[in-house]
C-alpha cells in the first residue's frame, strides 16, 4: 500500500513537471517572433547575452531533466546520478535567472550601487543558506528504499527522509524570500515613477510590476 502511494505521489509529481514544461515551451513560442527582432538583430551587449543564456540554457537544461524523469532506471546508481544531475541543473538555472534579475532591477534604479549591494548581499546570503540545506541533507535513506517494477523494467523508488524534505523547503523558501525582495524593489520603483509627471516615463516599472504581481498570485 505504501508503495501505490508513493507511485501515485511520483507520477502526479513528474505530471505536474510536464504540464509546466507545456507552458513553458508555449511561452516561448508566443514570444519568438519579438525575441528575434528585438535580441537577436541586437548589438551584442552584456545584457543581450545574459538574456540568451537565461532564455537557452532553461530550455535545453529542461528537456535533458524531463525526458528521464518519465524513463525507467535499472539501478540505483543511474537514478541517483539523474538527481544528482537535475538538482546541479536547477541550481545553475536559478544562478542565471538571479543575475538577470539583480540586473533588471539595478537598471530600474539608474545603477544604484546602494540597491545592487544591497541585493547582492541578500543573494549571497540565501544561496549560502540553500547550498548548506542541499549539500547536507541527504536525500535516500536505504532502508525506506522500495524497489517496484515500471513496465518490463525493474527500478527502485526513492523515498526522501523527514529531514532531506525540511532542507529541500528552506531551500526553496530561500528562492521565494529573495523573488520577494526583487518584487518589493520593483513595488518601490514603480510608485516612486508615478509621481513623476513626464508621460511614458513609468511604463517599463509598470509592466514590470504587473508581471511580478501575476508571478506571486
Amino acid at each position: 500500500m505504501e508503495s501505490e502511494v508513493s507511485m501515485y505521489q511520483i507520477y502526479l509529481n513528474n505530471y505536474l513537471i510536464l504540464f509546466g514544461g507545456v507552458i513553458f515551451y508555449y511561452d516561448w513560442l508566443l514570444t519568438l517572433p519579438k525575441e528575434v527582432k528585438y535580441v537577436w538583430l541586437a548589438p551584442r551587449t552584456a545584457g543581450v547575452w545574459i538574456f540568451l543564456l537565461n532564455r537557452y540554457y532553461n530550455f535545453f537544461a529542461y528537456i535533458t531533466t524531463l525526458v528521464p524523469t518519465f524513463a525507467p532506471f535499472k539501478e540505483i546508481k543511474a537514478c541517483d546520478s539523474y538527481i544528482l544531475y537535475s538538482r546541479m541543473s536547477l541550481i545553475v538555472g536559478v544562478l542565471i535567472i538571479g543575475v538577470t534579475l539583480i540586473q533588471r532591477t539595478y537598471v530600474l534604479y539608474q545603477r544604484d550601487n546602494r540597491v545592487l549591494a544591497l541585493m547582492v548581499s541578500v543573494a549571497v546570503g540565501l544561496l549560502g543558506l540553500s547550498g548548506i540545506m542541499v549539500a547536507n541533507g541527504g536525500y535516500r535513506n536505504p532502508r525506506e528504499s522500495t524497489p517496484f517494477g515500471l513496465g518490463s523494467a525493474r527500478t527502485e523508488l526513492t523515498l526522501f527522509s523527514r529531514d532531506s524534505k525540511y532542507r529541500a523547503a528552506i531551500a526553496w523558501e530561500s528562492l521565494f524570500a529573495f523573488d520577494t525582495m526583487i518584487f518589493l524593489l520593483t513595488v518601490v520603483r514603480t510608485l516612486r515613477g508615478r509621481n513623476l509627471s513626464v508621460a511614458g516615463v513609468n511604463e517599463i516599472p509598470e509592466m514590470m510590476f504587473r508581471h511580478g504581481a501575476l508571478y506571486f498570485a
